[in-house]
Protein backbone atom coordinates (compact mmCIF):
# COMPACT_ATOMS: atom_id res chain seq x y z
CA UNK A 1 0.00 0.00 0.00
CA UNK A 2 1.30 3.44 -0.94
CA UNK A 3 1.50 6.06 1.80
CA UNK A 4 0.46 9.47 0.54
CA UNK A 5 2.80 11.69 2.48
CA UNK A 6 1.94 15.38 2.58
CA UNK A 7 4.46 18.02 1.56
CA UNK A 8 4.25 19.76 4.93
CA UNK A 9 5.54 16.62 6.65
CA UNK A 10 8.85 16.44 4.77
CA UNK A 11 9.57 19.92 3.38
CA UNK A 12 12.28 22.29 4.51
CA UNK A 13 10.55 25.04 6.46
CA UNK A 14 13.62 27.22 6.99
CA UNK A 15 14.25 28.79 3.59
CA UNK A 16 17.47 30.62 2.73
CA UNK A 17 16.58 33.80 0.85
CA UNK A 18 18.28 36.67 -0.94
CA UNK A 19 17.35 40.20 -1.92
CA UNK A 20 16.88 40.87 -5.67
CA UNK A 21 19.37 43.77 -5.50
CA UNK A 22 22.23 41.53 -4.29
CA UNK A 23 24.83 40.44 -6.86
CA UNK A 24 25.64 36.99 -8.24
CA UNK A 25 28.89 36.68 -6.32
CA UNK A 26 26.94 37.15 -3.08
CA UNK A 27 24.40 34.57 -4.21
CA UNK A 28 27.19 32.10 -5.01
CA UNK A 29 28.85 32.70 -1.64
CA UNK A 30 25.55 32.18 0.17
CA UNK A 31 24.90 28.89 -1.63
CA UNK A 32 28.39 27.69 -0.71
CA UNK A 33 28.00 28.83 2.91
CA UNK A 34 24.76 26.91 3.41
CA UNK A 35 25.61 24.00 1.12
CA UNK A 36 22.58 24.55 -1.11
CA UNK A 37 22.01 24.98 -4.83
CA UNK A 38 19.20 27.54 -4.87
CA UNK A 39 17.99 30.68 -3.12
CA UNK A 40 14.48 32.07 -2.94
CA UNK A 41 14.40 35.74 -3.92
CA UNK A 42 12.34 37.77 -1.47
CA UNK A 43 11.26 41.40 -1.55
CA UNK A 44 9.23 42.95 1.26
CA UNK A 45 8.73 39.49 2.82
CA UNK A 46 7.15 38.21 -0.41
CA UNK A 47 8.78 35.49 -2.56
CA UNK A 48 9.19 36.86 -6.11
CA UNK A 49 11.65 34.48 -7.77
CA UNK A 50 14.33 31.83 -7.44
CA UNK A 51 17.99 31.66 -8.46
CA UNK A 52 19.96 28.44 -8.84
CA UNK A 53 23.50 27.26 -9.55
CA UNK A 54 22.42 26.58 -13.11
CA UNK A 55 21.27 30.19 -13.55
CA UNK A 56 24.64 31.45 -12.35
CA UNK A 57 26.57 29.02 -14.55
CA UNK A 58 24.91 30.42 -17.66
CA UNK A 59 26.50 33.79 -16.89
CA UNK A 60 29.98 32.45 -16.26
CA UNK A 61 30.63 32.21 -20.00
CA UNK A 62 30.33 36.00 -20.24
CA UNK A 63 33.53 37.12 -18.55
CA UNK A 64 33.31 40.68 -19.93
CA UNK A 65 30.93 41.45 -17.05
CA UNK A 66 32.05 40.14 -13.65
CA UNK A 67 29.40 38.43 -11.54
CA UNK A 68 29.83 41.07 -8.82
CA UNK A 69 28.22 43.51 -11.26
CA UNK A 70 25.20 41.34 -12.13
CA UNK A 71 22.14 41.66 -9.90
CA UNK A 72 20.14 38.66 -8.80
CA UNK A 73 17.04 40.30 -10.29
CA UNK A 74 18.64 40.07 -13.76
CA UNK A 75 19.10 36.32 -13.50
CA UNK A 76 16.33 34.99 -11.25
CA UNK A 77 13.47 32.95 -12.69
CA UNK A 78 9.91 34.11 -12.17
CA UNK A 79 7.00 33.75 -11.71
CA UNK A 80 7.43 31.07 -9.08
CA UNK A 81 5.92 27.60 -9.36
CA UNK A 82 4.24 26.97 -6.02
CA UNK A 83 2.44 24.23 -4.09
CA UNK A 84 0.32 24.00 -0.97
CA UNK A 85 1.57 22.41 2.27
CA UNK A 86 -1.31 19.92 2.02
CA UNK A 87 -0.42 18.63 -1.46
CA UNK A 88 1.06 15.12 -1.66
CA UNK A 89 4.71 14.39 -2.43
CA UNK A 90 3.57 12.45 -5.51
CA UNK A 91 1.80 15.52 -6.91
CA UNK A 92 4.88 17.62 -6.13
CA UNK A 93 7.04 15.15 -8.07
CA UNK A 94 4.72 15.38 -11.07
CA UNK A 95 4.78 19.18 -10.94
CA UNK A 96 8.59 19.26 -10.88
CA UNK A 97 8.73 17.02 -13.94
CA UNK A 98 6.02 18.99 -15.73
CA UNK A 99 7.89 22.28 -15.32
CA UNK A 100 11.40 20.76 -15.55
CA UNK A 101 12.46 22.20 -12.20
CA UNK A 102 14.12 20.80 -9.07
CA UNK A 103 12.21 22.65 -6.36
CA UNK A 104 8.81 24.06 -5.54
CA UNK A 105 8.06 26.98 -3.27
CA UNK A 106 5.45 26.26 -0.61
CA UNK A 107 3.03 29.13 -0.18
CA UNK A 108 -0.03 29.55 2.00
CA UNK A 109 -2.06 32.76 2.04
CA UNK A 110 0.65 34.37 -0.13
CA UNK A 111 3.24 33.70 2.60
CA UNK A 112 6.42 31.66 2.19
CA UNK A 113 6.03 28.46 4.21
CA UNK A 114 8.92 26.38 2.95
CA UNK A 115 10.51 24.66 -0.01
CA UNK A 116 10.40 21.10 -1.32
CA UNK A 117 13.24 19.84 -3.48
CA UNK A 118 14.29 16.67 -5.24
CA UNK A 119 16.39 15.94 -2.15
CA UNK A 120 13.13 15.57 -0.23
CA UNK A 121 11.83 13.32 -3.01
CA UNK A 122 14.99 11.21 -2.66
CA UNK A 123 14.40 10.85 1.09
CA UNK A 124 10.91 9.54 0.40
CA UNK A 125 12.20 7.22 -2.34
CA UNK A 126 14.79 5.73 0.03
CA UNK A 127 11.96 4.34 2.18
CA UNK A 128 10.40 2.38 -0.70
CA UNK A 129 12.56 -0.75 -0.81
CA UNK A 130 12.23 -3.68 -3.15
CA UNK A 131 10.01 -1.93 -5.68
CA UNK A 132 12.44 -0.72 -8.38
CA UNK A 133 15.94 -1.48 -9.65
CA UNK A 134 18.43 1.19 -10.68
CA UNK A 135 18.46 -0.10 -14.26
CA UNK A 136 14.69 0.46 -14.50
CA UNK A 137 15.03 4.25 -14.11
CA UNK A 138 18.65 5.14 -14.91
CA UNK A 139 19.47 7.35 -17.88
CA UNK A 140 21.34 5.12 -20.32
CA UNK A 141 22.60 7.88 -22.60
CA UNK A 142 25.35 9.33 -20.44
CA UNK A 143 27.15 12.51 -21.43
CA UNK A 144 30.78 12.11 -20.43
CA UNK A 145 34.07 13.91 -20.95
CA UNK A 146 37.77 13.24 -20.59
CA UNK A 147 39.83 14.80 -17.83
CA UNK A 148 41.71 16.57 -20.64
CA UNK A 149 38.59 18.34 -21.94
CA UNK A 150 38.00 21.96 -21.00
CA UNK A 151 35.65 23.28 -18.35
CA UNK A 152 34.00 25.48 -20.94
CA UNK A 153 33.12 22.39 -22.95
CA UNK A 154 31.44 21.01 -19.85
CA UNK A 155 29.47 24.25 -19.38
CA UNK A 156 28.26 24.06 -22.99
CA UNK A 157 27.23 20.43 -22.53
CA UNK A 158 25.33 21.24 -19.34
CA UNK A 159 23.48 24.18 -20.83
CA UNK A 160 22.66 22.48 -24.15
CA UNK A 161 21.52 19.24 -22.51
CA UNK A 162 19.93 20.77 -19.40
CA UNK A 163 22.00 18.66 -17.02
CA UNK A 164 23.81 19.43 -13.78
CA UNK A 165 26.66 16.92 -13.85
CA UNK A 166 28.98 15.25 -16.33
CA UNK A 167 30.85 12.01 -15.69
CA UNK A 168 34.59 11.95 -16.39
CA UNK A 169 35.79 8.68 -17.93
CA UNK A 170 39.11 7.14 -18.91
CA UNK A 171 40.05 5.56 -22.23
CA UNK A 172 38.30 2.30 -21.20
CA UNK A 173 34.99 4.03 -20.46
CA UNK A 174 35.45 3.58 -16.72
CA UNK A 175 34.34 6.51 -14.55
CA UNK A 176 37.20 8.29 -12.79
CA UNK A 177 35.47 11.44 -11.62
CA UNK A 178 32.52 13.78 -11.93
CA UNK A 179 32.13 17.50 -12.48
CA UNK A 180 29.00 19.28 -11.29
CA UNK A 181 27.45 22.72 -11.42
CA UNK A 182 28.53 23.20 -7.82
CA UNK A 183 32.17 22.54 -8.77
CA UNK A 184 31.96 25.15 -11.53
CA UNK A 185 30.08 27.78 -9.55
CA UNK A 186 32.52 27.51 -6.63
CA UNK A 187 35.66 27.51 -8.76
CA UNK A 188 35.25 29.55 -11.90
CA UNK A 189 34.46 32.99 -10.45
CA UNK A 190 37.87 32.99 -8.76
CA UNK A 191 39.61 31.67 -11.87
CA UNK A 192 37.72 33.98 -14.22
CA UNK A 193 38.09 37.30 -12.50
CA UNK A 194 40.50 37.30 -9.56
CA UNK A 195 43.25 35.15 -11.02
CA UNK A 196 43.14 36.53 -14.55
CA UNK A 197 43.10 40.10 -13.28
CA UNK A 198 46.12 39.46 -11.06
CA UNK A 199 47.91 37.98 -14.06
CA UNK A 200 47.27 41.26 -15.93
CA UNK A 201 45.82 39.41 -18.89
CA UNK A 202 43.94 41.78 -21.25
CA UNK A 203 40.16 41.24 -21.36
CA UNK A 204 40.24 40.38 -25.04
CA UNK A 205 42.53 37.40 -24.32
CA UNK A 206 40.74 36.10 -21.21
CA UNK A 207 38.23 33.87 -23.06
CA UNK A 208 41.15 32.06 -24.72
CA UNK A 209 42.79 31.47 -21.34
CA UNK A 210 39.57 30.20 -19.77
CA UNK A 211 39.02 27.75 -22.59
CA UNK A 212 42.31 26.10 -21.69
CA UNK A 213 41.27 25.20 -18.11
CA UNK A 214 41.09 21.41 -17.89
CA UNK A 215 38.33 19.35 -16.32
CA UNK A 216 40.97 17.68 -14.14
CA UNK A 217 41.50 21.03 -12.39
CA UNK A 218 38.12 21.09 -10.64
CA UNK A 219 36.49 17.67 -11.04
CA UNK A 220 35.63 15.57 -7.98
CA UNK A 221 37.76 12.44 -7.82
CA UNK A 222 36.08 10.79 -4.81
CA UNK A 223 33.58 9.02 -7.02
CA UNK A 224 30.65 7.03 -5.66
CA UNK A 225 29.11 4.57 -8.13
CA UNK A 226 26.31 2.01 -8.02
CA UNK A 227 25.62 -1.26 -9.83
CA UNK A 228 22.83 -1.39 -12.38
CA UNK A 229 21.05 -4.23 -10.52
CA UNK A 230 20.99 -2.41 -7.18
CA UNK A 231 17.76 -1.37 -5.47
CA UNK A 232 16.66 2.16 -6.38
CA UNK A 233 16.13 2.85 -2.68
CA UNK A 234 19.86 2.15 -2.15
CA UNK A 235 20.74 4.74 -4.79
CA UNK A 236 18.46 7.24 -3.06
CA UNK A 237 20.08 6.54 0.31
CA UNK A 238 23.58 7.03 -1.14
CA UNK A 239 22.56 10.41 -2.54
CA UNK A 240 21.20 11.45 0.85
CA UNK A 241 24.18 10.14 2.82
CA UNK A 242 26.79 11.82 0.64
CA UNK A 243 24.79 14.92 -0.30
CA UNK A 244 25.01 14.30 -4.04
CA UNK A 245 22.47 14.48 -6.86
CA UNK A 246 23.61 11.70 -9.15
CA UNK A 247 25.50 8.41 -9.30
CA UNK A 248 27.33 6.87 -12.25
CA UNK A 249 25.97 3.38 -12.88
CA UNK A 250 28.44 0.61 -13.72
CA UNK A 251 28.16 -2.98 -14.86
CA UNK A 252 30.02 -6.04 -13.58
CA UNK A 253 33.14 -4.89 -15.45
CA UNK A 254 33.01 -1.45 -13.78
CA UNK A 255 32.25 0.20 -17.12
CA UNK A 256 29.88 3.13 -17.32
CA UNK A 257 26.40 2.08 -18.47
CA UNK A 258 24.23 4.89 -17.16
CA UNK A 259 23.61 7.54 -14.55
CA UNK A 260 20.91 7.71 -11.91
CA UNK A 261 19.89 11.14 -10.64
CA UNK A 262 17.34 12.72 -8.35
CA UNK A 263 15.30 13.46 -11.45
CA UNK A 264 15.10 9.73 -12.13
CA UNK A 265 14.01 9.14 -8.53
CA UNK A 266 11.38 11.84 -9.00
CA UNK A 267 10.05 10.01 -12.07
CA UNK A 268 9.64 6.85 -10.02
CA UNK A 269 7.80 8.64 -7.19
CA UNK A 270 5.57 10.48 -9.65
CA UNK A 271 4.20 7.15 -10.92
CA UNK A 272 3.10 5.91 -7.50
CA UNK A 273 -0.65 5.45 -7.31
Amino acid sequence: MVIYLLIKNICTQTVITINPDETLDKASEKMFLYGISRLVVVKDDTPIGIITEKDITRYLTNITKPINQIKVSEVMRHPLITVSPNDTIQSAARKMLEHNISSLIIVEDSKLKGIITKFDIAKFCSTIKGKWLVKDYMTKHVISVSSFDTVFKVIDLMINNNISRVVVTDANNKPIGIITLADIVRSLPEISFTKLKSMRIPKILRPLILKSIMVSTIMSRDLIVIRENADLAEAAQLMITYGISGLPVVNSEDKLVGIITKTDLTKAVSKLE
